[in-house]
């Protein structure tokens, strides 16, 4: 049997299949449900999860405006926050010097004497408590820091005590260690007079506030950064200030 053959005798055969209507009915049954499942696999499964992808895909993105608007929303009220509380950031600022200036320092506490009718003779740092960390019972503030000096200055002894307490209420942060005042001795007040027969000897610390990137590293850390303009902000002065009249 030839192959035309063959192909009449199956199409013969499909045609005597399909002269009964219920076999017709099954026939036609059968071919839409494999055009239906063609139709499910190739078309509407891959659109489908195409559907899933871009809703998630949509959900993410509404997520992050959403996170973006909130952002917004906190970063407006923080200047809001910031503006209503100017007058105590300007304080706060005026009371905690950023970084430590020596030269500011020293005419302040030359100025209290003027005001105060005493003579400052000798203020001197401690270097080497530059940049100690202010530590508290919670911890230490590493952006609070503080250096230690030594003020010794003459007058009354009336007027050394006005002096000590205008250093204590003024707006910068000292704290007084130890405080000494004695007389002179007879023939020192016949030479310098009454308003200078008192001396003056105090150990005080400064406080104020640094940066966080002017923070020195552990001894031995990698220094990645140099000084911005090689002082650390702190001008060249000498150590120790020492005035006699």
């Amino acid at each position: 049997m030839n192959v035309a053959e063959v192909q009449k005798k199956r199409s013969f055969d499909l045609n005597e299949y399909l002269k009964s209507s219920k076999n017709k009915s099954l026939f036609i049954a059968a071919v839409t449900v494999i055009f239906f499942i063609i139709f499910m696999v190739f078309g509407v499964i891959p659109a489908y999860r195409e559907v899933l992808s871009q809703n998630k895909e949509n959900k993410l993105i509404k997520d992050t405006v959403a996170l973006a608007d909130k952002k917004v929303k906190d970063l407006k009220l923080l200047v809001a926050e910031k503006e209503s509380k100017a007058d105590v950031l300007s304080f706060f600022s005026s009371v905690f010097e950023n970084r430590l200036n020596q030269a500011n320092l020293i005419i302040d506490l030359f100025k209290y004497g003027e005001e105060n009718q005493v003579s400052i003779t000798n203020i001197s740092f401690d270097e080497q408590s530059r940049s100690q960390q202010l530590e508290l019972e919670v911890g230490s503030i590493p952006n609070v820091q503080y250096i230690g000096f030594t003020l010794e200055a003459e007058g009354s002894r009336e007027d050394l005590l006005k002096y000590i307490k205008e250093i204590e209420d003024s707006r910068r942060i000292f704290n007084i260690i130890n405080l000494t005042i004695t007389q002179k001795t007879e023939e020192e007040i016949n030479q310098v007079g009454e308003f200078r027969a008192f001396n003056l000897s105090a150990i005080v610390e400064y406080y104020y506030i640094v940066d966080t990137e002017d923070i020195p590293l552990p001894e031995g850390a990698p220094q990645n950064q140099e000084p911005r303009d090689g002082t650390n902000g702190v001008p060249e002065i000498p150590n120790v200030v020492d005035i006699t009249n």
